[in-house]
């Protein structure tokens, strides 16, 4: 029986699905095992993605409702609470938006007819592949304006756009450059900028669909 059990698993790694990686930019790439939906027993297929509030949260499992995302402590790990109160998962998709360049638009144009028909037809790719919502860089703007749309990120970054404002930034590979690599934490202009910057969070105090964990207080 022994013997058996083992061939099983040697043949069922063997029929397992290999995709070539790299660890690390420059490293050699190789093929290594990964797991597909067909991998896992029906049952649990079954039940992908289902059983869930409008959010993309656990109707099964759930804490208080405050009609905002927030975090809460259950049992001695921290998870995060979707408005329903239902415990949540953010599996989102980072960067998700339009490239301005002309064969971007082309592509576009092909394959969504128009770049009105994007923002609805990716939030349906989106969800019908399992995800929930948006990671940084997205186009919020627009996808927000789809109904539903996908709960969403904000990205704000208060010293590169106070630096761009300013003036003496310079574009790095990920990221913004400083004047010998010091940021402008002690210019005169820097505090009210922060004050000025940050009333602009309030354009989002009342988006159940934010997920910008806050207190009730806070808010």
């Amino acid at each position: 029986m022994a013997l058996l059990a083992g061939a099983l698993v040697a043949s069922a790694a063997q029929s397992r699905l290999m995709v070539d990686a790299a660890l690390k930019p420059g490293e050699p790439w190789k093929a290594y095992p990964t797991r597909t939906l067909d991998d896992l027993p029906v049952d649990i297929v079954a039940r992908t993605d289902s059983g869930l509030s409008r959010y993309g949260g656990v109707l099964a499992r759930k804490s208080g409702a405050t009609g905002f995302f927030h975090p809460a402590r259950i049992e001695g790990r921290w998870w995060l609470v979707d408005p329903e109160g239902c415990l949540f998962l953010h599996d989102g998709v980072a960067s998700v938006h339009m490239l301005g360049t002309p064969g971007s638009r082309s592509a576009c144009k092909e394959q969504f007819g128009s770049e009105t028909n994007w923002p609805a037809r990716t939030t349906a790719l989106l969800r019908a592949h399992g995800f929930n919502g948006l990671g940084a860089w997205s186009d919020v703007d627009r996808l927000r304006a789809v109904s539903p749309p996908l709960v969403y990120t904000r990205t704000w970054n208060f010293m590169s756009s106070y630096g761009k404002k300013r003036g003496g930034t310079y574009q790095q590979p990920g990221h913004t450059g400083y004047p010998h690599d010091c940021i402008f934490v002690f210019d005169p202009g820097w505090e009210g900028f922060c004050d000025d910057y940050a009333k602009s969070l309030a354009a989002g105090k009342d988006d159940p669909w934010l997920l910008e964990c806050r207190s009730t207080a806070q808010r």
